[in-house]
C-alpha cells in the first residue's frame, strides 16, 4: 500500500501518522501545509499556499499538477478534518474520483468538523461551542464522507463516537501520538523549597475554560499560596514544549470533557496534567489514566492539592510518562493504521 495523508495538519498528527507508518515498514507521504504553530513533525511535502484564519488551506493555492500526481501515485488516501484537496466547494471531487478509480479512501475526524453542539450540551454541562460548530455543519460533513468512504472513518477522540454513529457503521480508533524522542522526561527530585510553576496554553480561551483557570489562580494567590502562573498563547510548539519542561503543573482544558495533544506532550515530559474528563467517557480510557480530573467547579481545590504536595506531583508525573509510552508512542499507531487500510473497501 502507498498511503497519502492530508490535506489539513492537526497538531502534527498527519506528519506523525506518516512517520509511524514508515516505522512500521509502510509507504506513506504526508502532503499538507506546515502547521502555523510550528510542530516539530513536519509533512513530507508542503504546498506553497496560504492558510485562512483557521489554519486551513485555501484550495486554489494547491498545485493541480502536483496534487494530481500524488493522488495518482498512491492507492490509499487518508483525508483529515473532513477536508479534501479540492474542498467542499467542489464536492470533494478528488476523494470521489479516487474512490471511483478503485483507491481506498478514508476520513479522520478531529473535533469541530463533526461535533454537534446539541449532543455535547445534553451530556456535558461545561461545554462551550467553538466558533463555527453547528449541528447542520457536522451532519452535512458526516453524511458526505460516509457516502464517499462507504461508511468508514477514523477517530482519535472517543468523545466523537456519538457524533458519527448515525452515519458510520465502521468507526476505527487510533491513538493520538507524540514523538517521545523529542520529549525527554528530565528526572527531578522532590524540592519543597522550589516555587511551583503552573502553565496553561489556551488555543481557545472559551473552549479551554481559561476564565475558570484564572479565577482559581487568583483565589489561590489570595489565600497566600506562592506559585508562578504562566499562560502561553500564540507561541510555537517548540516554545510551549520548552516552557512545559520547566513547569510543575499543567492545566489543559476544563470544558470539552476530554484531552488532546498538548496534554499528552506535557504527560510525556513527566508533568501532572489537570483536565476535565466527562463522566460518560471515563470508562472508555484505561483505568490507570493519570489525568488529574477537574471541572470548572473543582479546579481550585485540585490545583491546591498539587501545589501543596511536591511528592504527589512527581509521582503523577512519573505515571504520566509511563502511560504515554505505553498508549501513545509512535509504535502504537503505524501497525494500527496499516490494519485499518487493509480492511477498507
Amino acid at each position: 500500500m502507498r498511503i497519502l495523508l492530508g490535506p489539513v495538519e492537526i497538531a502534527g498528527q498527519v506528519a506523525l501518522s506518516a512517520l509511524a507508518i514508515r516505522q512500521a515498514d509502510g509507504h506513506a507521504t504526508a502532503y499538507t501545509p506546515i502547521h502555523p504553530f510550528g510542530y516539530a513533525a513536519v509533512p513530507d511535502i508542503s504546498p506553497p499556499i496560504r492558510l485562512n484564519a483557521s489554519g486551513l488551506p485555501r484550495p486554489r493555492w494547491w498545485s493541480p499538477v502536483r496534487t494530481a500526481r500524488l493522488l495518482a501515485g498512491h492507492n490509499v488516501i487518508h483525508y483529515h478534518f473532513g477536508a479534501s484537496y479540492l474542498g467542499q466547494k467542489h464536492g470533494h471531487l478528488d476523494a470521489r474520483l479516487c474512490r471511483k478509480a478503485g483507491k481506498r479512501v478514508i476520513v479522520q475526524f478531529h473535533g469541530s468538523d463533526v461535533r454537534r453542539p446539541s449532543i455535547e450540551a445534553a451530556r456535558n454541562p461545561y461545554y462551550a461551542a467553538i466558533a463555527g460548530e453547528s449541528d447542520a455543519r457536522a451532519l452535512s460533513c458526516a453524511a458526505v464522507w460516509s457516502e464517499i468512504t462507504g461508511g468508514h472513518c477514523v477517530l482519535s477522540d472517543v468523545g466523537l463516537d456519538a457524533h458519527v454513529a448515525d452515519h458510520f457503521p465502521h468507526v476505527h480508533h487510533v491513538p493520538l501520538c507524540v514523538d517521545l524522542s523529542r520529549l525527554p522526561a528530565p528526572p527531578r527530585e522532590p524540592d519543597a523549597s522550589r516555587v511551583p510553576v503552573v502553565i496553561h496554553a489556551p488555543t481557545d480561551v472559551l473552549g479551554k475554560g481559561t476564565d475558570f483557570v484564572r479565577n482559581a489562580v487568583h483565589r489561590l494567590t489570595e489565600s497566600g499560596r506562592t506559585f508562578v502562573y504562566t499562560e502561553l498563547q500564540g507561541r510555537s510548539q517548540r516554545d510551549v514544549a520548552r516552557a512545559t519542561a520547566e513547569a510543575d503543573v499543567v492545566i489543559d482544558q476544563l470544558r470539552s470533557g476530554t484531552f488532546g495533544v498538548f496534554a499528552l506532550e506535557a504527560m510525556a515530559l513527566g508533568k501532572p496534567v489537570i483536565s476535565y474528563i466527562q463522566p460518560s467517557l471515563i470508562g472508555r480510557f484505561p483505568p490507570d489514566l493519570p489525568i488529574v480530573n477537574a471541572n470548572p467547579v473543582t479546579v481550585e481545590s485540585v490545583l491546591a492539592d498539587l501545589l501543596d504536595d511536591p511528592g504527589l506531583r512527581l509521582e503523577i508525573g512519573a505515571r504520566s510518562r509511563a502511560y504515554v509510552e505505553r498508549e501513545h508512542a509512535l509504535s502504537t499507531l503505524g501497525p494500527r493504521l496499516l490494519d485499518i487500510y487493509a480492511g477498507l473497501p
